[in-house]
């Protein structure tokens, strides 16, 4: 007959609760957070978040573009609705952190707050800016706290950039990025500001204010982690 070796106690002891552990450990293991971004069909915003995306750890973020080209600021939040279940049945095990980032552009007031209020009622994030994306650009620059229409943009964007602004610009993250005279700790601060400027007022009567530091800053963090 063979012998049984048989183990000491302590030793059982020890690796029950290693078993233990092991179990509470991935029962509570956090589902892993991903960054879903819905943008408008215009390449502005896409071409800046898969820029920025691209210095991110892989796969932190994804990119979705609304197809209808972003009709009315409504269309895109809608959009984001319709898609969600189908990517958190594809990705059942991942925890979502949806933003919805548009422009109050020339849309009635009535839309961009209905749009806000929307995203807000089914848990996403909004990066708006009004009136337009650009002023997050133009913030990098100058500390600029006047009203304009989008289109006005552009000239100012151009002195600075020292070249025409073109506004499906592929390379403007890293133009940013890289010009002396570019600062984006300065950016996040003066959009802060603005909103502080701003504060009180709906919204759509807030001119200029832009969210988009908000997403930016919390991307950020992911970066200085990785390093």
């Amino acid at each position: 007959m063979a012998r049984v070796t048989k183990i000491d106690n302590a030793i059982l002891k020890r690796l029950n609760r290693k078993a233990e552990r092991d179990a509470r450990i991935v029962e509570n293991k956090p589902t892993r957070k991903y960054y879903l971004l819905f943008c408008e069909g215009a390449r502005t915003e896409p071409n800046y978040f898969i820029s920025l995306k691209n210095v991110l750890p892989v796969n932190l973020v994804q990119v979705d573009i609304d197809p209808s080209g972003g009709k009315n600021t409504l269309s895109l939040v809608n959009h984001a609705i319709k898609m969600m279940p189908r990517y958190q049945r594809i990705n059942s095990t991942i925890e979502f952190e949806v933003w919805i980032i548009f422009d109050k552009d020339s849309f009635p007031s009535a839309n961009f707050e209905n749009a806000i209020n929307k995203a807000n009622a089914h848990g996403y994030n909004c990066a708006y800016s009004n009136e337009a994306f650009e002023l997050w650009y133009l913030l990098h620059f100058e500390d600029y706290q006047n009203a304009i229409s989008r289109k006005d943009y552009s000239k100012l964007l151009s002195n600075h950039l020292n070249k025409k602004y073109l506004k499906n610009d592929p390379d403007i993250y890293n133009l940013l990025q890289t010009l002396e005279t570019s600062r984006e700790d300065l950016a996040i601060q003066r959009a802060i500001n603005l909103e502080k400027i701003h504060n009180g007022k709906s919204r759509a009567n807030s001119n200029p204010v832009t969210r988009v530091y908000k997403l930016v800053e919390e991307l950020n963090s992911y970066k200085e982690e990785d390093e």
